[in-house]
């Protein structure tokens, strides 16, 4: 006897560091029972070899921004025949949002202002003696060279090209590191002209 009807693997509510693994049941032909195991890019989770009853997983620790196969094995329980399904999915660049920083404001100045022409700068909801930046991100280019201050970072002047993408685009976001957690924080920019 074996496992007889194949069966469908899907993958919903991914996260950076998560996702929810699903599958439809799958049946042998004397009606016993059938038992999965999952391996995630050719690892067993939980554990190594582990055959069991359910057909959802949710699964954590994954890494950002990363590829990932996954393969339901269904085995019949009295034969041990095998029948194998496979899903891939890549989990989201994204991070959690701190409950209380935030971006007050984003300025974009203009090339022809008088002070800090083509620059970017950032005012946070917080001095910043109480978090670290970890990566500032404007559009999809990333801003290494900055000065910082009490409560608000400013960038070197932008390069024409990567100003009128921010100035097209409107969007960035910085990575900051607060009591060991990552989070995001989203900014939209306001052309300003002084």
């Amino acid at each position: 006897m074996s496992v007889t009807n194949s069966f469908e693997v899907s993958v919903s509510d991914i996260t950076g560091t998560s996702a929810t693994i699903t599958w439809t049941p799958s049946t042998s032909e004397d009606g016993n029972t059938v038992l999965y195991l999952l391996t995630i890019n050719g690892v067993d989770y939980p554990s190594e070899n582990a055959f069991g009853y359910g057909t959802t997983k949710y699964i954590t620790n994954l890494e950002r921004n990363t590829d990932y196969e996954v393969v339901v094995t269904a085995r019949a329980q009295n034969t041990y025949k095998t029948k194998e399904s496979t899903a891939s999915f890549t989990t989201t660049n994204d991070y959690p949002v701190h409950p209380d920083i935030t971006v007050l404001e984003a300025k974009l100045i203009t090339p022809d202002s008088q002070y800090f022409p083509g620059q970017l700068n950032v005012t946070f909801s917080e001095e910043l003696v109480n978090f670290d930046i970890d990566k500032w991100a404007a559009v999809d280019y990333e801003i290494t060279n900055y000065s910082i201050y009490n409560s608000s970072v400013s960038s070197s002047v932008l390069s024409e090209e990567n100003y009128n993408a921010l100035a097209d685009n409107k969007t960035g976001y910085l990575l900051i590191e607060y009591n060991g957690v990552v989070y995001q924080l989203n900014y939209e920019v306001i052309l300003e002209t002084n």
